[in-house]
């Protein structure tokens, strides 16, 4: 899968979920990983809202998003389409928070190497690919 292949390369998880999802409209360019490098780790390490949610919610917006204040349609489903992803990840990892799902703290160094040698490929590795499918399942299924 090419998000778990981004991640275990060095990408954050916001920066592979939008990796694998965002070229699929034709999209060569880098700008919308460059977009997700700050949500890596909760948000800048903070532990908030896991990186691989908010890089679904980037591409989720870039594919199905409204270009028109007026679009409230488009607003919309964009909101339902995202609400289901996170339902799918709550139900399934019990929480949304990157701190409660990996059980760490980035900011700190001793957590980060605890990250490099135990949770990046047994936890957040598998976190990135369902939520790469979830998206994918919420879009009815088709490539982006």
């Amino acid at each position: 899968m090419v998000a778990v292949e981004a991640f275990s390369s060095g990408f954050n998880c916001a920066e592979s979920v939008v990796q694998a999802l965002a070229p699929r409209r034709g999209s060569g360019s880098d700008r919308p990983r460059r977009l997700a490098t700050g949500f890596g780790g909760g948000v800048a390490r903070r532990g908030l809202l896991c990186g691989a949610l908010s890089g679904a919610v980037m591409a989720v917006s870039a594919l199905a998003g409204r270009s028109t204040a007026e679009d409230e349609a488009g607003r919309d489903r964009v909101y339902l389409l995202v609400d289901g992803v996170l339902s799918r990840f709550e139900r399934r990892f019990g929480s949304l928070e990157c701190r409660r799902v990996t059980g760490l703290d980035f900011r700190l160094a001793e957590d980060r190497a605890t990250f490099d040698r135990r949770v990046k490929d047994t936890v957040c590795a598998p976190l990135v690919a369902f939520v790469v499918r979830s998206v994918l399942d919420e879009l009815g299924g088709a490539a982006p």
